[in-house]
């Protein structure tokens, strides 16, 4: 089975949702599985907050990509 990749920590409490949204949804297909692999990338806000404030949309490209490269090598 393949892993999930999940950029998160920009809001925290919504990374959780989607944490739980796709652990139901991973239950209601294969409920006698156990749960999926999942990685998550908890990014910092106050970084991304600095690009968007700038309007750096290079950096944002690069810090976005960063983070992507990061779960694929993770083996997301």
């Amino acid at each position: 089975m393949k892993k999930i990749g999940i950029i998160g920590g920009i809001g925290p409490e919504s990374t959780v949702d989607y944490y739980k949204l796709i652990i139901g949804a991973f239950h209601e297909k294969q409920a006698d599985l156990g749960y999926p692999e999942i990685i998550i990338y908890s990014a910092n806000l106050s970084s991304l907050m600095k690009i968007l404030e700038a309007k750096k949309w290079d950096t944002l490209t690069d810090w976005l990509l960063e983070k992507v490269m990061a779960l694929h090598n993770a083996g997301a």
